[in-house]
């Protein structure tokens, strides 16, 4: 979990960043992304493949593309 306050209210979030490393094995898991707001109500939710964010077993930084900016 993250917490942050946003710069001003025209501020958008358009992608996710995170330095992770993943080891992919077996069927095609999922991977869940949500945003919720002080009042924990979900303001995003979506759900990745793992193989489609992460390269298999390497540390790196990632970046999350969301489907819609908040």
């Amino acid at each position: 979990m993250v917490r942050f306050t946003p710069l001003s209210e025209s501020w958008r979030i358009t992608a996710i960043r995170l330095h992770a490393t993943c080891l992919l094995r077996g069927p095609a898991p999922v991977f869940y992304v949500q945003i919720w707001d002080n009042g924990l109500n979900a303001k995003y939710w979506s759900a990745f493949l793992l193989s489609e964010v992460f390269a298999n077993n390497t540390l790196d930084w990632y970046a999350i593309k969301l489907q819609t900016s908040l």
